[in-house]
């Protein structure tokens, strides 16, 4: 492996650049090892611990709330490579590491990390990774955790169990300074985990902790965290769960009033509940301009924000799989009906459980605001102090035509809209065609196509060339 420096580009105090600097057969390592490995740790609740930790011997190691960096060496030079791509030199911590493994005489060397701000005292927090990484940011405030070996010297590495692994790390790494080795402690039996999670975590300020043992299973343990959160929707069962509730839609409020949608959940609901809500939130029906829909596209029906519950959680995720940032809907509410606002950057829950009704809970800032998730994430939890309020969407073009006779019906649907969004936000377009293609007795009886353009010209021709295709002798225009 030979890493060019000279494909990074001078970025702030430090290089960056993509994976072009890697060989070809190194440049998807820290993607791909997110994805096998990292990404594959199960979550669980601290509740749910002694329940797991059932093969001692047991090994905890820290979690920290970063990003994952995955080092690379070649025996002169070491640069970290993100998930998303992104490769990083020229950071003291990368430094240090890079003079730590030449020490150690190493040839080669692939390395997966946690990038991290320290915070001696408090939390880590991943928002902190990237302003340290920002135009006005401090790179010497990140260091990194090495946590696993992917090769040494061009051989891939293989030890009898993870303690060997991290006494190799400790080897490495164990004088550095801005490049240590996560913490590490043995457990013999579910009551050591549990001390040693109330000592990390609960007393201390550990995001979590990260539990592994004989099994090739891994576990993030994680304390469980609740919100109190304004119901806003709901969608009914199916079949034999008609006139139940399925899923209940989720909304936090900022100070301006603005509500904020982190999620949805029908867990932890009985069937008892299940009814009892269905006619409890049927009676307060809402109008709404704002649509969501479940798992299975069937749109939410909006109610009026009267209602509390409490949400528990095991996380909160602020990126995707795909490294893209999360988002959620701002909507308004003007006492009659929702509005949808553009959306800000926001949070998913991971496995999140209805636990109760708060009748002695207002639905306000107060009582159900987001800054229950800005203690826990700061600003990452999402803002709605530039929310604008999106205008409605015109149609410009509406055709249908139908063919068939008796129960034989076919159908096509042209809608050609101007969505009148795409300068207050970038991800609308400025036209839309939809296509529908309903047809009885077909195995798909529906289908639909989305085109989209920024120009009127260009999408009324599609939608002509579509028609001209599609719409053949024996169909009529209604």
């Amino acid at each position: 492996m030979k890493i060019d420096l000279k494909a990074l580009k001078k970025t702030n105090s430090y290089l960056a650049g993509d994976t072009s600097c890697l060989p070809p057969d190194y440049a998807q390592r820290s993607q791909d090892y997110k994805r096998r490995v990292a990404g594959c740790y199960i979550p669980i609740q601290s509740d749910d611990m002694a329940a797991k930790a059932t093969a001692p011997p047991m090994f905890a190691t820290k979690k920290l709330n970063g990003e994952l960096a995955v080092i690379f060496f070649d025996g002169t030079d070491a640069v970290i490579a993100g998930s998303n791509g992104t490769v990083r030199s020229g950071i003291p911590c990368i430094d240090e590491a890079s003079a730590l493994l030449k020490k150690a005489r190493l040839k080669q060397a692939v390395i997966a990390a946690e990038l991290y701000v320290a915070a001696p005292g408090a939390r880590e927090r991943v928002f902190q990774v990237k302003q340290a990484l920002g135009s006005d940011g401090d790179p010497a405030s990140l260091a990194l955790a090495p946590f696993d070996i992917l090769e040494i010297d061009s051989e891939t590495a293989s030890y009898g169990g993870y303690d060997e692994l991290h006494a190799a790390l400790v080897k490495l790494f164990g004088t550095s300074e801005k490049c240590r080795p996560v913490e590490l402690k043995k457990c013999g039996s579910a009551k050591e985990v549990s001390a040693i999670f109330d000592e990390w975590v609960t007393k201390g300020s550990a995001e979590g902790i990260v539990l592994r043992s004989t099994m090739p299973i891994v576990y993030k343990v994680k304390p469980k965290h609740s919100i109190d959160a304004v119901i806003i929707g709901f969608t009914e069962g199916d079949g034999d769960n008609r006139g139940t509730v399925r899923d209940l839609l989720f909304a936090l409020l900022h100070d301006n009033g603005v509500f904020q949608v982190p999620g949805k959940t029908g867990n932890g609901l009985s069937d008892a509940q299940k009814k009892d809500f269905f006619t409890l939130l049927s009676a307060i029906p809402a109008e709404s301009r704002y649509i969501e829909t479940d798992s299975r596209n069937v749109a939410y029906r909006m109610v009026q924000p009267k209602y509390v519950a409490e949400v528990s959680f095991i996380d909160l995720m602020t990126e995707s799989s795909a490294n893209e940032r999360k988002q959620n809907p701002l909507i308004s509410w003007d006492g009659k009906a929702y509005a949808p606002l553009a959306p800000c950057n926001g949070v998913s829950m991971s496995s999140p459980v209805f636990e109760r009704m708060r009748d002695d809970k207002l639905p306000d800032a107060d009582n159900a605001g987001i800054s229950q998730l800005t203690r826990l994430l700061g600003d990452e939890a999402g803002t709605a102090s530039e929310a604008v309020t999106l205008t409605p969407s015109t149609v410009i073009r509406r055709e249908l035509y139908t063919k068939g006779a008796g129960d034989k019906l076919m159908l096509q649907k042209y809608l050609v809209w101007k969505s009148n969004k795409e300068t207050a936000d970038t991800r609308f377009p400025a036209y839309v065609l939809h296509y529908t293609d309903f047809s009885v007795g077909r195995k798909e009886m529906l289908k639909r196509e989305l085109r989209a353009s920024c120009s009127e010209e260009q999408i009324l021709a599609l939608c002509d060339e579509m028609i001209a295709e599609n719409v053949k002798k024996g169909w009529e225009r209604k």
